[in-house]
């Protein structure tokens, strides 16, 4: 609509309108939200498709940062 204020002397008809509406480009903030939202839905799916870790290598990393509090103390 703007456009056409712009270049024309009438006023607008709502073909106009609707015309520059389907061919406006989303904003910055228009696109970065879809994005985000396209983010949060790969990480929930992320994480209904996640299998617990083994529990012989939950074990291992157990010992392992036990050992390194240990290190760290001394």
């Amino acid at each position: 609509m703007i456009r056409h204020l712009q270049t024309s002397p009438f006023f607008p008809k709502p073909v106009n309108i609707i015309g520059d509406y389907l061919t406006r480009q989303p904003s910055y903030y228009e696109l970065q939200r879809a994005e985000e939202q396209a983010d949060a839905l790969a990480l929930e799916e992320y994480n209904q498709q996640a299998v617990p870790m083994p529990d012989h290598i939950r074990k291992r990393l157990e010992k392992l940062q036990s050992s390194r509090r240990l290190n760290h103390e001394s």
